[in-house]
């Protein structure tokens, strides 16, 4: 059963290359015409902002995106990327790990990367259509690739195994509180 109110469904995928991806694929399908959340358990070709590569260690990591159809001027778009990262750290706070943001799009605990979006927008006459939010946070990984710059995860600050299922309902509600102020706002 869905809990959500704004993104009226949770599409759940085993092994996906890219929750971002997928959710494009399916707006440009015609599959999805409301908000929604694609959550992987598996993304295994996960993308940052300019091509770079997001790493994700199955059912450790918590990778998802948020498609949003907003009809939103496009000036406003960049309060939408600071609502997201500042509900990230909101959410990491409240499980007692004091993130921050690094510009543009990152999340670090003390000089090192926890998470980061990736905010990919439709638009038509300077009006966004519809967004999609890829997210991309470690929460119980253990292993990263070398080429993964200073990573750490929410269990190796906290020193205990957090519950994705429960974290990623925590976010997503929360996340649906700050995005009805932002449209009463705007």
């Amino acid at each position: 059963m869905n809990k959500f109110s704004i993104f009226k469904k949770v599409i759940y995928c085993e092994n996906i290359s890219s929750t971002n991806d997928y959710a494009k694929q399916l707006i440009k399908e015609n599959t999805i015409k409301e908000n929604c959340v694609v959550f992987a358990e598996n993304q295994i070709q996960g993308r940052g902002r300019y091509s770079h590569r997001w790493y994700s260690e199955k059912n450790k990591s918590l990778t998802f995106s948020f498609v949003l159809f907003l009809n939103l001027d496009l000036n406003k778009i960049k309060y939408l990327e600071s609502l997201i990262l500042k509900t990230i750290i909101v959410a990491l706070n409240k499980k007692g790990v004091k993130a921050v943001i690094k510009r543009p799009n990152d999340i670090y605990f003390e000089g090192r990367k926890i998470g980061g979006i990736l905010l990919e927008n439709t638009s038509h006459n300077n009006v966004v259509k519809h967004s999609v939010i890829g997210i991309g946070l470690n929460i119980n990984n253990t292993k990263y690739p070398y080429w993964v710059p200073k990573p750490i995860s929410v269990m190796e600050i906290l020193g205990k195994e957090v519950n994705i299922e429960i974290f990623f309902t925590d976010f997503c509600l929360l996340f649906e509180e700050k995005i009805k102020s932002f449209f009463i706002q705007n």
